[in-house]
C-alpha cells in the first residue's frame, strides 16, 4: 500500500506546468512520419533497440522487474511501403494486429513474422497519426 505522505511529498518536489498532470501509462502504436515507421510501446520502461530485421527493431527494457518480458515494444518500419501494397490510405483506421497480419501473410518465414508472434495479440490497438514529440 502506498504511503499519502510520500505521495504529497512526491507530488510537491515536481513542479508540472500549468494543466499538465501524471497518468497512468497505456500501451500505445503510433506512426512516425519521419521515419516512416510505426513505433509499438507496451510497456514503461527504459529501453535499448535492438534491430533484428531490415523492418523491425525490438525495444529491450534495461531494467526489467521480476516476471516483466524483456522488451517493451517494437518498432516496424517500411509503412508507406506496407500500406500501399495493401490498398491502405496513411492515416487510415486500422489495428495493430491488421498491420502485423499482413507482414506475417506477405512474408511467412521471416523473422519478422516469427518474432511479431511473440507479442500478444491486442485488436483494440489502433494506430495513432497524430504527430508525437519523440521520446
Amino acid at each position: 500500500m502506498q504511503n499519502v505522505h510520500e505521495t504529497t511529498a512526491l507530488e510537491a518536489a515536481i513542479v508540472l506546468p500549468d494543466g499538465v498532470e501524471f497518468n497512468d501509462f497505456q500501451p500505445v502504436a503510433y506512426y512516425d512520419s519521419y521515419m516512416d515507421c510505426i513505433r509499438v510501446l507496451i510497456a514503461d520502461r527504459s529501453v535499448t533497440e535492438e534491430r533484428v530485421a531490415d523492418a523491425l527493431t525490438l525495444y529491450r527494457t534495461n531494467h526489467a522487474l521480476p516476471f516483466d518480458s524483456i522488451h517493451a515494444g517494437f518498432c516496424l518500419k517500411g509503412i508507406r511501403h506496407l500500406f500501399d501494397s495493401m490498398g491502405v490510405a496513411a492515416g487510415a483506421e486500422i489495428t495493430l494486429t491488421a498491420v502485423i497480419d499482413e507482414i506475417v501473410k506477405q512474408n511467412p518465414h521471416s523473422a519478422v513474422a516469427k518474432i511479431l508472434g511473440e507479442f500478444p495479440a491486442n485488436d483494440q490497438m489502433y494506430i495513432e497519426w497524430e504527430e508525437r514529440e519523440a521520446a
